[in-house]
């Protein structure tokens, strides 16, 4: 050993005398040297006689910072012997089950009492569920605000979902009274189909299901977030420039609308830092991200190469690493394409869209420019007069920097267009489901039909139902994107889950009719 263990004081051994103690940093190196020979074996037969507190205490603070200076220290000899000696005692013992219970649970989570949890796994024959200390939600916020959320979420589901089993029994007794299964075997005693007559109370108690989950989404939402800020809350000192910056709409959609002419506009309230004219450019941005993409597949593949020829051990093996990592003829031509097309596109001057974000040094003079454009909008701008909208800028990753060109006109008569197809969608959909649904049935209670006719007839019929009901979640994403083209992430998704809730709305009154 380089340098000696601390080792604890150990105590006299019961019927010894004081000189048949075990070494210890306080004995004089060379008392010990004198008596190691002749009392090796006494040493080891009295440490093997000691209480095994002593020795588990010495286990431990072996392992500490030595506070001894070098003239006490022990020979590293005599010190190995007598980790030996009591390590050998240990192993000696036999198991305990409550050391080793007590060791497991130094793992668990534990109050500050040092009580354990009440959980599933505590009810064992040595433990008494009733002893543990109750979960609550303070317990899963200290291991983090995504898991304090998610057992939010999971608490909450389940008086939401025990509500909603207990109104959907109501169609399913009504339903059970059906005789239909009887005559048929390919229905359930539970399904729709089973009951002799439709009646409106089936169509009532699924609406109070779709709005019953409607308004379970809109108050849980609400609850996440005030605990998601309740357990990580935000520091007044976190800010960003878009505590400092402001959008400004109504600019005049001109490619001669100056940078220096807006400064010196909204420095009448502060110091601005920057004045950033956004410009109709969505080509380049498109551009831009195929070439980052590109870029970065290629980067990927030379990576993959790299590694493929470290564990190459022949020459073949290693050209073969090279040759995959090179990049393919359609990816040079295209990477070159898109440089050559960016280069151009960045000589042009673009039109403004209209919007530009203004950045001041002060947060005083952003809310003293935005109460004053909310008074008086008006303003002359490169020899337009127009008026002035301003709110604080979102988040940089919030925005949809390639919508930005599309005006406020344009956006409403595209919000009505991708709604009116939504709804020409879904009375197709409509239409589809109830054919297939009817051939179904019909085929399903006709007795000349055979059992794989049946079979196949419920096989097609059920996939262009569940085609029908997946054409509107699969397909309202992409116009929202490709039509709609809002201008900031949050009301794009928020547009979005309105018209998906009002569509399943729409098809769960379909499926009742």
């Amino acid at each position: 050993m380089s340098e000696p263990f601390e080792l604890a004081e150990a105590q006299p051994l019961q019927g010894a005398d004081d000189s048949e103690t075990l070494a210890t940093p306080s004995t004089s190196n060379e008392a010990l040297a004198s008596k190691s020979h002749g009392s090796l074996r006494v040493l080891s037969h009295k440490a093997a006689a000691a209480s095994s507190l002593t020795y588990r205490a010495a286990l431990v603070t072996m392992h500490r910072k030595p506070r001894a200076t070098k003239a006490e220290l022990l020979p590293p000899a005599l010190i190995r012997l007598q980790l030996r000696i009591r390590e050998n005692v240990i192993a000696m013992e036999e198991p305990k089950i409550s050391v080793a219970r007590a060791f497991a649970d130094s793992f668990l989570p534990q109050t500050k009492e040092g009580r354990l949890y009440k959980a599933i796994g505590l009810p064992e024959p040595w433990r008494k569920w009733r002893d543990g200390a109750p979960v609550t939600m303070e317990v899963f916020d200290k291991m983090g605000v995504n898991i304090g959320v998610y057992m939010r979420l999971v608490y909450g589901c389940i008086p939401l979902f025990f509500f909603l089993s207990i109104v959907s029994l109501v169609p399913i007794c009504y339903n059970l009274a059906g005789t239909y299964e009887v005559d048929n075997t390919l229905l359930s005693a539970h399904t729709l189909g089973n009951a002799r007559q439709l009646l409106a109370l089936q169509g009532v108690f699924d609406f109070i299901c779709v709005i019953t989950m409607m308004a379970a989404i809109a108050k849980g939402t609400q609850v996440l977030r005030d605990a998601s800020e309740r357990i990580e809350p935000r520091r007044a000192n976190q800010l960003s420039a878009a505590n400092y910056t402001l959008l400004v709409r109504g600019l005049p959609r001109s490619n001669q609308l100056q940078a220096s002419e807006l400064r010196a506009l909204f420095e009448h309230w502060g110091e601005v830092v920057s004045v950033a004219i956004a410009r109709a450019n969505s080509a380049l941005i498109k551009l831009v991200r195929e070439r980052q993409d590109l870029s970065f597949k290629l980067t990927q593949k030379r990576i993959c190469a790299s590694r493929l020829h470290k564990k190459a051990k022949t020459p073949q093996e290693r050209a073969a690493a090279a040759a995959r990592g090179a990049p393919s003829p359609k990816d040079e031509r295209r990477l070159q394409y898109l440089n050559g097309e960016i280069g151009k596109l960045r000589k042009e001057v673009f039109p403004s869209t209209g919007i530009c974000f203004v950045t001041f040094n002060e947060q005083r003079a952003a809310h003293a420019c935005l109460l004053k454009l909310r008074e008086r909008p008006q303003a002359s701008i490169a020899g337009e007069f127009v008026n002035l909208q301003a709110e604080f800028a979102p988040s940089p990753d919030n925005l949809i920097w390639e919508n930005l060109e599309v005006g406020a006109c344009s956006r409403w008569l595209r919000r009505w267009l991708v709604n009116s197809i939504l709804i020409v969608q879904c009375i197709v959909s409509t239409l589809a489901i109830t054919a297939v649904t009817n051939r179904s049935v019909e085929k399903g209670l006709d007795d000349t039909a055979g059992f794989f006719e049946k079979i196949f007839t419920t096989a097609w019929t059920t996939v262009i139902i569940i085609l029908s009901n997946l054409s509107i979640f699969i397909l309202a994403p992409i116009y929202m994107d490709k039509i709609e083209r809002d201008h900031t992430q949050d009301l794009r998704e928020t547009a979005l889950a309105g018209k998906l809730l009002i569509f399943q709305a729409a098809a769960t009154g379909r499926l009742d009719h």
